[in-house]
C-alpha cells in the first residue's frame, strides 16, 4: 500500500512536470504516452491533482491551474538542476534519464547544495581520504545505481 502511494506521488509529479514543460494544455492520451505507468495510476493521479486544484479538465484536455503552474515550475527547476549536475559526468540522454529518477527523491536542501556546488572550483579528494574537518562532498563519480545507493545511506553532496 505504501508503495502504491509512492508510485502515485511520482506519477502526480511527472504529470505536473510534463504540463509545466509544455506550458499548454495536453490531451489525456498524450499524458498517458508520456507517463509510462498503468492507466489506473494515471487516472488516480489526475483525480487527486484535480481535487488538489492543481489541474483542470476542459473536454479531453488537461491544463494547470495557477497553483499547479507554481508547483510545476518548482518540479521543472529541480529536474533541470539535477540534469545539469549529471551532464558534467554523463551524456545528455543519460543525464536527462537520471534527472527523471532523482527529481522525486532529492530534497530541496540537496538541490540548493547542488546549485552552490556547481559554482565551486575547488579540486576534490577521494572519499577514502576525506576527513570531516577538511570540507564537504562536492561530487560523486558514479553510475546511477551507485549514486542512488549512496543517497539512501545518507552520503550526499554537501
Amino acid at each position: 500500500m505504501a508503495e502504491d502511494s509512492n508510485v502515485l506521488r511520482i506519477v502526480k509529479e511527472d504529470i505536473l512536470r510534463i504540463l509545466g514543460e509544455v506550458k499548454a494544455s495536453m490531451s489525456l492520451e498524450s499524458i498517458r504516452l508520456d507517463v509510462n505507468v498503468s492507466d489506473i495510476f494515471i487516472s488516480n493521479a489526475l483525480k487527486e491533482l484535480e481535487k488538489e486544484h492543481l489541474i483542470r479538465f476542459n473536454d479531453n484536455l488537461v491544463s494547470l491551474t495557477k497553483q499547479g503552474e507554481a508547483n510545476a515550475r518548482d518540479i521543472v527547476k529541480k529536474h533541470l538542476v539535477i540534469e545539469d549536475y549529471f551532464k558534467k559526468t554523463k551524456n545528455e540522454r543519460d543525464a536527462h534519464e537520471a534527472a527523471h529518477i532523482f527529481e522525486h527523491y532529492i530534497s530541496t536542501e540537496a538541490i540548493d547544495t547542488i546549485k552552490k556546488l556547481s559554482t565551486s572550483r575547488k579540486k576534490g579528494i577521494p572519499l577514502t581520504e576525506f576527513k570531516q574537518e577538511e570540507g564537504l562532498i562536492v561530487d560523486i563519480n558514479h553510475n546511477v545505481g551507485l549514486f542512488e545507493r549512496m543517497i539512501s545511506m545518507g552520503i550526499c553532496l554537501g
